[in-house]
């Protein structure tokens, strides 16, 4: 029978970000949503293997959206890292 259903319908829903997780943490994952609430990478059609013009399309669409990210990040002060934490971490491995 070919007019046989091959999957479920998911009716569309907003999934929430985990309370779990810390603000900057929940901050970090909304860098990833789009005004339309869909991720942003859910919004390419990927191309076949073969297809190096469209790969190379995607990349640039992933470096366009990683530099937005990052020249939202300017000015924003980041901690100092904690290297005496970080080699007690790396000396108990």
């Amino acid at each position: 029978m070919s007019d046989q259903k091959h999957g479920v319908a998911v009716p569309a829903r907003l999934v929430p970000y985990p309370s779990s997780i810390s603000p900057e943490a929940r901050t970090s994952l909304a860098r990833l949503v789009g005004e339309d609430d869909k991720p942003l990478n859910a919004s390419y059609t990927m191309p076949l293997p073969e297809d190096h013009a469209g790969w190379m399309a995607i990349k640039a669409a992933a470096d366009g959206q990683y530099a937005m990210a990052v020249k939202k990040l300017a000015g924003t002060p980041f901690p100092a890292p904690n290297f005496g934490r970080s080699l007690m971490c790396f000396e108990a491995v």
